[in-house]
């Protein structure tokens, strides 16, 4: 498995929504938060049967129906400490 396989990026871009979209991927490893421009990042890490379970459970179209959220497959991940669009990129967590 590629390293890019183990992560998944949950695009927040509605801050308001930040806390539900963290509390509902809580079950799953984080491997960290990023403070972006329009909201935030919370990147996870799938190993093992996670990944599996994380589609099994159905747990893209809960993300999905909180609206202002997206799920992106194949993370690529702005370095904390560089400009993103503008702003300097902060891990949170």
């Amino acid at each position: 498995m590629c390293i890019r396989d183990r992560f998944l990026t949950i695009d927040v871009d509605e801050p308001d929504k930040y806390g539900e979209a963290r509390d509902l991927v809580s079950s799953f490893k984080i491997a960290w938060i990023s403070k972006t421009p329009k909201g935030y990042h919370i990147v996870l890490r799938l190993e093992g049967n996670d990944r599996a379970d994380f589609y099994r459970q159905r747990y893209p179209d809960k993300i999905k129906s909180l609206g202002g959220v997206e799920i992106h497959d194949d993370p690529m991940e702005p370095l904390p400490g560089t400009i993103y669009r503008g702003h300097k990129v902060v891990i949170i967590e």
